[in-house]
């Protein structure tokens, strides 16, 4: 059973702080006791929201919020992947944690850096700030859960790391506009049961309790727990903002050194305007592997039937998926699988979109653009209903391949 650590949700231990590394948790098995080496999960600290590039209109709606001194019991952060949400969330949570905050001429929250609720938060000790992932299932008391794989937030995990301790007083009491925050990030994965579980707490939500819900597949969180919730969307970048977050991203120039700037345009376009998906496709090395499909994709695009494109698209996703799930011990390979195939069909509907920006004014021509992009997101859908992905890219093609040539 794995041991719990104490101590700030901001490392995402059990509900609070990540295990030590190095970590040990012992489960029993049919050769006798075996030891499994679990390794910390890690959350970024919160950053102030006026350091968050390109979401001028949600950072204005959370300043407002602040600004009537009184905040909404739950919300929910909705956009594409990879625009700034989590992040976001971390600061609305430090900003509403903290008696210091006040709210800017700009709109914008801003607590005292140098606060003691700062001091917590930068030092992942503070006790009544919570972050749930669905990597916690590997830390769960329960070894159904620990064995399941990790496609959803189980049932076992919401109720133990949110439901449960959300109904525990708060230990700090600083006197902020929350005295206890949870940030529940990829939302959408929790499934149906635990929703639905949830809706209590939405209905009654514990005194000075916050409760953020960070997604980017909105829709399948159930119609109840929406209409319960205050919205923030978050959109894609605009040029000039990601190319801000490029210049004051030292990750972003770690990973993209020698990429040369050819490749790099063709990267932005396949990011389109998300910098989490421009850093995934660094981190995958997109630029060497992409190229080698490109050729295939155009001739698909003129309605070519090319059939090695399929296998070759779902051998890149498990390549990328495999290295993930090497370089993080606690990874899901069925998630990582579709993480990466997302990826690889980013690729696609890159050429997709430049295609309609060809087409424009040829209705005819348009149409037959829309009916391939209209593959696209019927592959995004079956990657959740775990179709073998050799299968799924194949039909992709094959989708994509009649809608060119009708």
């Amino acid at each position: 059973m794995a041991k719990k650590a104490s101590g700030s949700g901001a490392s995402a231990g059990a509900s609070r702080a990540a295990p030590k590394a190095g970590a040990k948790r012992v489960s029993r098995g049919r050769g006798g006791d075996a030891e499994q080496e679990l390794a910390p999960i890690v959350v970024p600290r919160p950053r102030p929201l006026d350091g968050l590039i390109g979401q001028e209109r949600a950072v204005s709606l959370l300043g407002a919020a602040f600004s009537t001194g009184r905040l909404h019991h739950a919300w929910i952060f909705a956009g594409p992947k990879g625009v700034g949400k989590f992040t976001a969330a971390l600061g609305f949570a430090a900003a509403a944690l903290d008696p210091t905050t006040r709210v800017g001429r700009d709109g914008v929250p801003r607590p005292d850096p140098e606060s003691r609720v700062q001091r917590l938060l930068r030092a992942g000790t503070h006790p009544d700030f919570h972050v749930i992932v669905k990597e916690l299932a590997k830390f769960s008391e329960d070894r159904e859960v620990r064995e399941r794989k990790q496609t959803t937030i189980p049932t076992g995990v919401t109720k133990e790391h949110l439901i449960d301790p959300i109904e525990i007083s708060a230990t700090l009491h600083e006197g902020g506009l929350a005295s206890k925050v949870f940030i529940v990030d990829e939302a959408e994965l929790m499934d149906h049961r635990g929703q639905n579980q949830l809706l209590k707490t939405l209905e009654e939500p514990p005194e000075g309790s916050l409760l953020i819900l960070v997604t980017s597949v909105e829709e399948r969180l159930l119609p109840t727990v929406r209409s319960r919730c205050q919205r923030v969307g978050f959109g894609p970048l605009s040029d000039e903002a990601l190319s801000a977050w490029m210049r004051g991203s030292e990750g972003f120039a770690s990973a993209s050194a020698g990429v040369d700037q050819r490749t790099m345009e063709w990267l932005l376009r396949v990011a389109d305007g998300s910098p989490g998906v421009l850093m995934g496709g660094l981190a995958c090395g997109m630029g060497e592997w992409g190229p080698r499909i490109l050729p295939m994709l155009d001739r698909v695009m003129s309605g070519e039937f090319v059939v090695e494109l399929g296998p070759a698209m779902a051998s890149i996703a498990e390549e990328i998926a495999a290295a993930q799930v090497a370089a993080n011990p606690n990874a899901s390979k069925e998630q990582a699988n579709k993480e990466a195939g997302r990826l690889v069909l980013g690729v696609a509907a890159e050429r997709l979109r430049s295609r309609v920006r060809s087409v424009e004014g040829d209705a005819q021509r348009l149409e037959r653009v829309c009916d391939a992009v209209d593959a696209i997101r019927e592959a995004d859908r079956l990657m959740d209903a775990n179709v073998n992905l050799v299968f799924l890219m194949e039909s992709t093609v094959v989708g994509i391949t009649r809608a060119m040539s009708s």
